[in-house]
């Protein structure tokens, strides 16, 4: 499994992230504190681990149809207006 856990402060203040394909795992506290506006996941991602959204503001996530796994607080904590866009029939749908 390749994590994605990510604290750069450089990508904090970035409007726009796309995660590239060689992440299956989205992993805890990963985008605490980001102010980014749209923010893409991999097709290859698979799992997305409890609180990896924690903190993260105001945002548009776009959930891949290869998500096999949501576990219970993945979004715990998340900005007000957050809007998740997924396939209809998906996992994350």
């Amino acid at each position: 499994m390749n994590f994605f856990k990510c604290h750069s402060q450089k990508m904090k203040k970035d409007k726009y992230i796309f995660l590239l394909d060689k992440f299956t795992d989205i992993g805890p506290d990963v985008f605490n504190g980001f102010a980014v506006e749209y923010l893409v996941l991999a097709d290859t991602t698979k799992t997305i681990r409890d609180y990896a959204f924690s903190g993260i503001g105001k945002c548009n996530i776009y959930l891949p149809s290869s998500i096999e796994e949501i576990e219970n607080y993945a979004f715990e904590n998340i900005g007000a207006g957050t809007v998740f866009y997924c396939e209809s029939g998906s996992y994350a749908d």
